[in-house]
C-alpha cells in the first residue's frame, strides 16, 4: 500500500503528498502516548514520589520525504507555512493528528531534494464530527470528548447527561453548550449565569452515552463532539 499523508489546512485547503510528487520514504515510528508526571524526592523520605497530573504530553515524530523537484519541495513548504493543519496519514484508516508546530531539514542527495519534516504533534488521534440525535449512543473513541449540545425549548430547562444533571433558566426557543469553549450561550446572548452544572463534567465517553430529560419542556436536542483515539 502506498504510503502517504493528507492534510487539511484551517482555511480548507488540501495537499495531498503522493498526487504532488511527494514521497514518504519509511514509515514513521510514532511514540505511544505519555501521561505528564513528575517525581520529588521529599527530603526526610526513602523514596520519591510521583504526582500524575492526569494529561498527555504532546506526541513529536519525524517524516522522511523524497521529491524529483525543487518546486515540489517549495509548493510543500509553503502548504504548511503558519496555519494549523490537520494531518491524515494513509496507515491510520481515517483518523487525523492535529499539528501543533514543524520544522524542515533539507538534505540534497545529488540535485534531488530530500527532506525530514519534524512535526510536534497534540497527544491524541481524532474522527470525523458526530451529530447526535438519538437519546442513546454508542462513542467509538477510547478518550472523553468535550461536546456542544444544542437544547430547544423554553423556560427553564434540565437535562441528565451520562448520570450528571444540568440545567439552564429562562431559555427562549434553544440554547447551546460547548464544553470545550466552557460556554452557555445563544446567539450573541451569554447565558453563562443561566447555567446550573459542571460545565467541564459535560463530556461524551467512550461506550454508551444516555440522555435523558428533566424538568421543563425540552423539545428535542442535538449533541455534537469529536471522536478521539488513543493511537
Amino acid at each position: 500500500m502506498i504510503t502517504n499523508i493528507y492534510c487539511v489546512r484551517k482555511d480548507g485547503e488540501v495537499y495531498q503528498t503522493d498526487t504532488n510528487n511527494v514521497y514518504i520514504t519509511n514509515k514513521p515510528d510514532i511514540p505511544m502516548n505519555e501521561r505528564e508526571t513528575e517525581t520529588v524526592k521529599p527530603l526526610g523520605r526513602n523514596s520519591s514520589v510521583t504526582y500524575d497530573y492526569g494529561t498527555y504530553k504532546n506526541r513529536p515524530i519525524t517524516i522522511p520525504f523524497v521529491t524529483k523537484k525543487y518546486n515540489d519541495f517549495y509548493k510543500f513548504c509553503s502548504f504548511f507555512n503558519g496555519t494549523k493543519i490537520n494531518m491524515y496519514p494513509s496507515w491510520q484508516n481515517g483518523l487525523y493528528y492535529k499539528v501543533l508546530s514543524y520544522s524542515i531539514n533539507l538534505h540534497d542527495a545529488k540535485g534531488i531534494p530530500e527532506f525530514d519534516v519534524n512535526f510536534l504533534l497534540e497527544p491524541f488521534m481524532y474522527g470525523e464530527e458526530e451529530k447526535i440525535t438519538n437519546s442513546t449512543f454508542e462513542n467509538q473513541g477510547d478518550v472523553n470528548s468535550k461536546m456542544k449540545i444544542k437544547i430547544f425549548g423554553s423556560g427553564d430547562l434540565q437535562f441528565n447527561f451520562n448520570g450528571k444533571s444540568y440545567q439552564v433558566n429562562d431559555v427562549t426557543d434553544y440554547v447551546i453548550i460547548d464544553s470545550e469553549l466552557k460556554e452557555c450561550y445563544k446567539d450573541g446572548e451569554n447565558k453563562g449565569n443561566d447555567f446550573i452544572g459542571d460545565i467541564e463534567e459535560l463530556e461524551v465517553i467512550p461506550g454508551t452515552n444516555i440522555f435523558t430529560n428533566g424538568l421543563g419542556n425540552i423539545t428535542k436536542f442535538e449533541i455534537t463532539y469529536v471522536p478521539v483515539y488513543f493511537r
